[in-house]
Protein backbone atom coordinates (compact mmCIF):
# COMPACT_ATOMS: atom_id res chain seq x y z
CA UNK A 1 0.00 0.00 0.00
CA UNK A 2 2.85 2.42 -0.50
CA UNK A 3 2.86 5.71 -2.62
CA UNK A 4 6.11 5.10 -4.75
CA UNK A 5 5.13 9.08 -5.06
CA UNK A 6 6.28 9.44 -1.54
CA UNK A 7 10.36 8.02 -2.38
CA UNK A 8 12.05 11.78 -1.98
CA UNK A 9 15.43 12.67 -3.75
CA UNK A 10 16.34 15.04 -0.66
CA UNK A 11 15.49 15.52 2.91
CA UNK A 12 15.62 18.49 4.77
CA UNK A 13 16.43 17.63 8.46
CA UNK A 14 15.67 20.52 11.04
CA UNK A 15 17.93 20.32 13.80
CA UNK A 16 16.53 22.89 16.82
CA UNK A 17 17.51 23.85 20.66
CA UNK A 18 15.53 22.20 23.31
CA UNK A 19 15.06 25.17 25.72
CA UNK A 20 13.14 26.99 23.52
CA UNK A 21 12.52 25.35 19.83
CA UNK A 22 14.23 27.58 17.76
CA UNK A 23 15.60 26.39 14.79
CA UNK A 24 19.43 26.49 14.29
CA UNK A 25 20.80 24.60 11.20
CA UNK A 26 19.00 22.94 8.67
CA UNK A 27 20.14 19.60 6.37
CA UNK A 28 19.47 18.72 3.38
CA UNK A 29 20.27 14.94 2.85
CA UNK A 30 20.33 13.09 -0.60
CA UNK A 31 18.65 9.53 -1.37
CA UNK A 32 21.34 7.44 -1.58
CA UNK A 33 20.85 3.76 -2.08
CA UNK A 34 17.38 1.76 -2.29
CA UNK A 35 16.75 -1.62 -1.89
CA UNK A 36 14.28 -4.09 -1.58
CA UNK A 37 14.30 -6.30 1.95
CA UNK A 38 14.01 -9.85 0.72
CA UNK A 39 11.74 -11.55 3.64
CA UNK A 40 12.65 -14.96 5.45
CA UNK A 41 9.98 -15.81 7.07
CA UNK A 42 9.76 -19.77 6.64
CA UNK A 43 6.38 -20.40 7.38
CA UNK A 44 4.38 -20.34 4.18
CA UNK A 45 0.97 -19.80 6.33
CA UNK A 46 2.77 -16.23 6.47
CA UNK A 47 3.71 -15.51 3.00
CA UNK A 48 1.71 -12.55 0.99
CA UNK A 49 2.98 -10.86 -1.92
CA UNK A 50 1.30 -7.95 -1.57
CA UNK A 51 3.59 -6.97 1.46
CA UNK A 52 6.60 -5.49 0.34
CA UNK A 53 9.13 -3.63 2.35
CA UNK A 54 12.12 -0.85 0.67
CA UNK A 55 15.03 0.40 2.56
CA UNK A 56 15.91 3.66 1.38
CA UNK A 57 19.32 5.15 2.91
CA UNK A 58 19.48 8.79 3.04
CA UNK A 59 23.08 9.98 3.49
CA UNK A 60 25.60 12.32 3.18
CA UNK A 61 29.15 14.08 4.86
CA UNK A 62 29.61 13.96 8.48
CA UNK A 63 27.80 17.01 10.08
CA UNK A 64 29.86 19.56 12.35
CA UNK A 65 27.26 20.44 15.18
CA UNK A 66 29.80 22.04 17.62
CA UNK A 67 30.73 25.44 18.17
CA UNK A 68 28.91 28.66 20.00
CA UNK A 69 25.86 27.03 17.67
CA UNK A 70 25.53 24.19 19.93
CA UNK A 71 26.44 25.16 23.63
CA UNK A 72 23.02 25.25 25.01
CA UNK A 73 22.81 23.06 27.92
CA UNK A 74 19.65 21.60 27.36
CA UNK A 75 20.56 20.04 24.26
CA UNK A 76 19.55 19.46 20.90
CA UNK A 77 17.13 17.99 18.61
CA UNK A 78 16.74 17.23 14.79
CA UNK A 79 13.46 15.69 13.22
CA UNK A 80 12.26 15.33 9.71
CA UNK A 81 8.36 15.41 9.20
CA UNK A 82 6.43 13.26 6.10
CA UNK A 83 3.14 12.61 5.33
CA UNK A 84 2.04 10.34 5.21
CA UNK A 85 1.67 6.84 7.08
CA UNK A 86 -0.06 4.09 5.30
CA UNK A 87 -3.76 4.50 5.38
CA UNK A 88 -4.35 0.27 5.77
CA UNK A 89 -3.19 1.29 9.74
CA UNK A 90 -5.73 0.31 12.55
CA UNK A 91 -4.77 1.03 16.08
CA UNK A 92 -4.84 4.28 15.20
CA UNK A 93 -7.79 6.79 14.45
CA UNK A 94 -6.48 8.55 11.28
CA UNK A 95 -4.73 5.78 9.82
CA UNK A 96 -2.25 8.07 7.32
CA UNK A 97 -1.75 10.82 9.84
CA UNK A 98 1.76 12.23 9.16
CA UNK A 99 4.98 10.75 11.01
CA UNK A 100 8.18 12.84 12.25
CA UNK A 101 11.14 11.12 12.77
CA UNK A 102 13.19 12.48 15.89
CA UNK A 103 16.63 12.30 17.88
CA UNK A 104 17.75 14.53 20.43
CA UNK A 105 21.93 14.91 21.05
CA UNK A 106 23.80 17.15 24.00
CA UNK A 107 25.86 19.96 23.79
CA UNK A 108 28.76 18.48 23.64
CA UNK A 109 31.90 19.06 21.48
CA UNK A 110 33.49 15.92 20.79
CA UNK A 111 33.57 13.24 18.51
CA UNK A 112 30.55 11.25 18.48
CA UNK A 113 29.73 7.94 16.24
CA UNK A 114 26.28 6.37 15.44
CA UNK A 115 25.62 3.25 16.78
CA UNK A 116 25.98 0.24 14.59
CA UNK A 117 22.47 -1.46 14.67
CA UNK A 118 20.41 -4.38 13.46
CA UNK A 119 20.12 -5.41 9.83
CA UNK A 120 16.55 -4.61 8.29
CA UNK A 121 14.20 -6.63 10.05
CA UNK A 122 13.12 -9.25 7.48
CA UNK A 123 10.17 -11.42 8.95
CA UNK A 124 7.22 -9.80 9.57
CA UNK A 125 4.38 -10.59 12.25
CA UNK A 126 1.88 -13.10 11.83
CA UNK A 127 -1.44 -13.34 12.61
CA UNK A 128 -2.03 -15.49 15.60
CA UNK A 129 1.42 -16.35 16.38
CA UNK A 130 4.24 -15.54 18.31
CA UNK A 131 6.96 -12.93 16.34
CA UNK A 132 10.15 -12.12 18.17
CA UNK A 133 13.06 -9.27 16.91
CA UNK A 134 16.39 -8.87 17.99
CA UNK A 135 17.17 -5.24 17.97
CA UNK A 136 20.99 -5.65 19.46
CA UNK A 137 23.61 -3.00 18.47
CA UNK A 138 26.89 -2.28 19.61
CA UNK A 139 28.39 1.48 19.58
CA UNK A 140 31.82 2.30 18.65
CA UNK A 141 32.03 5.13 21.42
CA UNK A 142 31.17 2.62 23.78
CA UNK A 143 27.67 4.37 24.66
CA UNK A 144 25.17 2.33 26.35
CA UNK A 145 21.88 1.46 24.10
CA UNK A 146 18.30 1.18 25.63
CA UNK A 147 14.91 0.60 24.24
CA UNK A 148 11.56 2.38 25.29
CA UNK A 149 8.14 1.89 23.46
CA UNK A 150 6.49 5.47 23.02
CA UNK A 151 3.44 6.87 20.98
CA UNK A 152 4.69 7.75 17.71
CA UNK A 153 5.00 11.40 16.88
CA UNK A 154 2.52 12.73 14.03
CA UNK A 155 4.02 15.83 13.02
CA UNK A 156 2.84 18.96 10.96
CA UNK A 157 2.48 17.98 7.44
CA UNK A 158 -0.75 16.81 5.78
CA UNK A 159 -1.94 15.08 2.19
CA UNK A 160 -2.01 18.68 0.83
CA UNK A 161 1.09 19.51 2.69
CA UNK A 162 3.32 16.65 2.55
CA UNK A 163 6.55 17.97 3.08
CA UNK A 164 6.23 21.11 5.22
CA UNK A 165 9.15 23.96 5.33
CA UNK A 166 10.82 23.96 8.27
CA UNK A 167 9.72 26.40 11.33
CA UNK A 168 11.64 28.90 13.06
CA UNK A 169 9.99 28.62 16.51
CA UNK A 170 8.97 25.04 16.71
CA UNK A 171 5.67 24.22 18.66
CA UNK A 172 5.26 21.18 20.82
CA UNK A 173 5.20 17.90 18.12
CA UNK A 174 1.59 16.05 18.10
CA UNK A 175 1.33 12.56 18.73
CA UNK A 176 -1.11 9.65 17.04
CA UNK A 177 -4.30 9.72 18.85
CA UNK A 178 -4.79 5.69 19.32
CA UNK A 179 -7.99 3.95 18.50
CA UNK A 180 -10.39 2.78 21.84
CA UNK A 181 -9.06 -0.63 23.22
CA UNK A 182 -5.40 0.65 21.90
CA UNK A 183 -2.87 2.39 24.37
CA UNK A 184 0.75 3.35 25.10
CA UNK A 185 0.82 -0.50 26.89
CA UNK A 186 -1.29 -1.96 24.18
CA UNK A 187 -0.10 -0.75 21.02
CA UNK A 188 -0.70 -3.86 19.16
CA UNK A 189 -3.50 -5.99 21.23
CA UNK A 190 -2.12 -9.22 21.62
CA UNK A 191 -0.87 -12.29 24.25
CA UNK A 192 1.44 -11.02 25.19
CA UNK A 193 0.35 -7.16 23.47
CA UNK A 194 3.84 -5.74 22.02
CA UNK A 195 6.90 -5.24 24.45
CA UNK A 196 10.19 -4.94 24.74
CA UNK A 197 12.26 -7.48 27.12
CA UNK A 198 15.55 -7.08 28.99
CA UNK A 199 17.81 -8.63 26.63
Amino acid sequence: NGNPGATDETITLGVYRKSDRALVRSITIPLGTVESVSYTNPDPACNNDAVQTDRLVYASDPQNLSGPQFTSPSGYFVMWDRCCRNDVIDNIVVPNTPMTFYTEFPSVNIVNSSPALFPPLRDYACANQPFYAIFTGDDPDGDSLAYSLSTPLAGFSDANDPIPGLQNQLPTIPTVIFRNGHSLSNMIIGTPSLAIDQS
